[in-house]
């Protein structure tokens, strides 16, 4: 099949402090930060089967004596299946260490299988482009790939597209239509979509405006451990907004989230402890939390959010 090629976006979430809580409650998708690695996307050979070779017999064996049929290694250069899971461990291993020959040789094996017809692979390559792991950030290809898994049911990329139609990225504006992806992502259980859900009800997105539903959707994807589902939560206890104010357990969500590289918590971090709102005053842990969002290549907007605080605050 041809390669359908797209990106996707980093979400914004809701936000620590008057301007930032109320812009930017949204939802990110959950993963590690990953480097942003400037390598063009690989070519791939054509999809086609490998031809038989002549003089095969009925036994298997050809006319020089070796078994018929392609060799193990050229069986799993066209099986979709085992090039998935190869790409899927350079994948890791490009998170883990940064390193950008393993996410460009992880892009090479999520292509092939896509030629080959794997679905799965499209909502990698869909990441992949979303958070420049082993290619240029190009939303427009991140949204392409995601909506061939997402029609595929796959729930993770349901929830990608649905992330690029709230934001615009990669494709129009559309909040109706990221109402409706998201509710199939969520419904199958992914956290990411029941993030979204929380923030289409929160605004009246597709839906009616219900705040109940709102911490509903945000609640269950915190406790599936999801980084977006926890600093939604963090900011909905820092205002108070559908659940009692409690800023000293927003900033336990925050925290939480942050671990896992979220670099919108690792943001409304650094304003807490600058202000001390919510804990003890800490001018060098603030500074700290917004150089992991400045130099985290998952978000860039909350990039350039830490570098104005940064440059704001003299730190």
């Amino acid at each position: 099949m041809p390669i359908v090629v797209a990106v996707i976006v980093a979400v914004a979430v809701g936000g620590v402090g008057t301007y930032a809580l109320l812009t930017h409650l949204a939802d990110q998708t959950t993963a590690p930060s990953e480097p942003a690695a400037q390598t063009d996307e690989p070519e791939a050979s054509a999809g086609e089967e490998p031809a038989e070779r002549e003089g095969s017999s009925e036994e298997g064996e050809d006319a020089f004596g070796s078994t018929a049929g392609p060799q193990p290694e050229e069986a799993a250069a066209d099986d979709p299946a085992a090039l998935v899971e190869e790409g899927e461990e350079l994948l890791a291993r490009c998170e883990q260490d940064g390193g950008q020959s393993a996410g460009a040789d992880a892009v090479a094996a999520f292509t092939r299988a896509s030629i080959l017809g794997n679905t799965e692979a499209d909502y990698y390559l869909a990441y992949c482009y979303y958070y420049s792991c082993g290619v240029t950030r190009d939303y427009g290809r991140a949204y392409a790939h995601a909506l061939v898994a997402a029609e595929a049911d796959d729930a993770r990329a349901q929830a990608l597209v649905a992330r690029c139609l709230y934001d615009g990225s990669g494709v129009d504006q559309d909040r109706e239509a990221c109402f409706q992806w998201a509710k199939r992502a969520a419904e199958q259980g992914d956290p990411s979509g029941q993030s979204l859900m929380g923030n289409c009800y929160k605004h009246g997105y597709g839906v009616e405006k219900d705040l109940d539903q709102m911490i509903y959707w945000y609640n269950l994807s915190a406790e599936a451990d999801n980084e977006a589902g926890l600093v939604n939560m963090g900011a909905c206890y820092h205002m108070g907004l559908g659940v009692p104010k409690d800023v000293p357990l927003a900033v336990e969500y925050y925290t939480r989230s942050a671990e896992k590289g979220n670099s919108l918590a690792q943001f409304y971090l650094a304003e807490c402890y600058y202000d001390g709102d919510g804990v003890a005053r800490d001018i060098d842990r603030a500074r700290d939390y917004a150089e992991q969002a400045l130099n985290n290549v998952r978000d860039p907007r909350a990039a350039a959010d830490a570098s104005a605080f940064l440059d704001e605050h003299g730190l």
